[in-house]
């Protein structure tokens, strides 16, 4: 079928996998590559809109993702992008001293883990400044 006049066509199906093989070949892509490209798309372009999927206040999505109480990445993701980039500086300035505060109550095991799982949370909040 065309796409674009939505016109159907008849095709035996030799000549469809000797087409689908010969397009195959010639798009294949690194995931590296891709997901390279992808994180450069803002999530809202994907039609991915938190407040639209789980509508709650920014406050509690914030709090959430500083504390990682919620372990989803792409959500996590989509926070920063649609919430968080609104604050002020100043607003995010008290965010990393949440989260640093946050880090240095936690038992040393657990401290360890969130400095894993939210070194790229505290980057992001800091490129923000």
């Amino acid at each position: 079928m065309n796409i674009h006049s939505g016109e159907v066509s008849k095709i035996d199906s030799q000549t469809f996998l000797s087409v689908k093989k010969s397009n195959h070949e010639d798009r294949n892509a690194n995931l590296t590559s891709l997901n390279n490209h992808l994180k450069d798309i803002p999530l809202k372009h994907w039609g991915l809109v938190i407040q639209e999927i789980y509508p709650k206040p920014d406050d509690a999505y914030i709090r959430e993702t500083i504390l990682l109480e919620n372990r989803c990445a792409l959500s996590r993701r989509a926070v920063i992008e649609q919430i968080i980039s609104r604050l002020s500086a100043e607003q995010i300035e008290q965010l990393l001293e949440q989260m640093d505060d946050h880090k240095n109550q936690l038992p040393e095991t657990e401290r360890m883990e969130y400095e894993r799982y939210a070194h790229e949370i505290y980057l992001q909040l800091r490129r923000m400044l």
